[in-house]
């Protein structure tokens, strides 16, 4: 079954993640650390990644650079979604390698495709 990791700290929009994820009938494993970034990469490459951008509890440009570096993963599609106020970490997540960053407006709206893609054979 595909999975989809989640780099999302804030309880409630990972209750959101993961109710998407539910719904689509796709795996939701979290990481929020290296560490546990790690663990959840032992069981194979993702078949996509998303990262919360804009929480600072959150060390999302150093999880997605590790996951970049991991031969592995480096052409998982990712998708970093942040506040439309915050130019610069949209900036520096597509400096770091996120294929897809959008508003979090935005990205509330299309999750349930997002996930439906990640979700396709």
């Amino acid at each position: 079954m595909p999975y989809v990791l989640a780099a999302v700290q804030d309880m409630i929009f990972a209750t959101r993640v993961r109710e998407a994820a539910r719904s689509a009938g796709v795996e939701l494993r979290t990481a929020v650390t290296p560490a546990a970034l790690g663990d959840a990469l032992r069981g194979g490459a993702p078949a996509l990644a998303l990262f919360d951008l804009s929480d600072p509890r959150c060390p999302a440009l150093d999880l997605l650079r590790a996951l970049r570096a991991d031969p592995a993963c480096a052409a998982v599609p990712t998708v970093g979604f942040f506040s439309h106020v915050e130019e610069q970490v949209r900036l520096d997540a597509l400096a770091a390698g996120c294929g897809e960053v959008l508003p979090r407006s935005r990205f509330v709206q299309e999750l349930p495709a997002i996930l439906q893609r990640a979700s396709a054979p």
